[in-house]
């Protein structure tokens, strides 16, 4: 099984730009080329987070028109620039989603759908998303009734030997950049204590908003962050560093499972550099 995951997409209405300078839609534009120019087909596209950048309605239609030429299968989670009923609502058809409040969700949602909390099966795989979003807020947070809802998933998932890929939008660790520390998963010990309680049972967690490619252990768990398609938070640890954005070289992440070896193995897929340099005719081969 091979996962594609891009993250932080801050699409805007046609023609916008974010802070006037950055054509987030041009960048996506080319991650859906690379997308579509990798020799294997990824089976799932995993969007992390911040799809949009003021959660409008046109906003969400906008990316479903940049989506449509892949075709691919879509899972997404919600950012802190998202909203959840017009992202429902601008990827509906497209993306599995709790059920409508009123109804219990079978497989996904905490409070009859008002968090967009979700399962989905891809092969031998279990992915949970998780809503981290806040409204009003940067950071991220997990109810009470979402941390209820992942303990009985998981349970689930290893009664029925899946093992799961965990995803949400909020990193729950620190990673030294003021601005995004600050911004992170609160009380994020609480699901610190989920995984030591189904130790084994997650195999990764990924995640979005910090607009760079991070790893880590937590709780026992690889921790992946994924880098943005458009711009990047400066790499900066000085205490009072301000959150500027960089121009970065673009990747998306492809995350392949190895069932044989149960193994997640991630791999950095650069964007645009994949009119690979030619050293004339023919790509040479080299030894390892």
């Amino acid at each position: 099984m091979l996962i594609a995951q891009t993250s932080d997409l801050h699409i805007r209405p046609p023609g916008m730009l974010v802070g006037g300078v950055v054509d987030t839609a041009a960048a996506l534009e080319a991650c859906v080329a690379h997308l579509q120019a990798l020799p294997l087909r990824p089976d799932l596209l995993l969007i992390t987070g911040d799809l949009t950048q003021q959660g409008r309605p046109e906003e969400y239609a906008h990316l479903r028109r940049l989506l449509a030429p892949l075709g691919l299968p879509l899972l997404v989670c919600p950012g802190n620039h998202d909203d959840r009923a017009a992202l429902r609502a601008g990827l509906d058809g497209l993306c599995p989603w709790p059920e409508a409040a009123g109804a219990k969700a079978a497989g996904g949602g905490c409070g009859g759908g008002e968090t967009l909390d979700v399962t989905f099966d891809l092969g031998p795989l279990r992915l949970i998303g998780l809503d981290s979003l806040q409204p009003g807020s940067s950071g991220g947070a997990l109810s009470a009734c979402q941390r209820a809802w992942l303990d009985s998933a998981l349970s689930e998932a290893a009664f029925l030997d899946k093992p799961v890929v965990l995803f949400l939008h909020h990193p729950p660790f620190p990673m030294g950049i003021n601005h995004l520390d600050a911004a992170r998963l609160e009380q994020s010990e609480t699901l610190g204590l989920l995984l030591d309680r189904h130790r084994g049972a997650v195999v990764r967690l990924l995640c979005g908003h910090a607009h760079r490619h991070v790893t880590t252990v937590w709780h026992g768990v690889a921790v992946t962050v994924c880098p943005a398609p458009a711009f990047a938070f400066a790499l900066d640890f000085a205490q009072k560093a301000p959150a500027a954005i960089t121009l970065e070289p673009p990747a998306l992440l492809l995350h392949r499972w190895d069932e044989r070896a149960r193994l997640l193995v991630t791999h950095v897929s650069p964007i645009g550099l994949g009119e690979r340099r030619s050293y004339g005719g023919e790509r040479p081969t080299v030894g390892v």
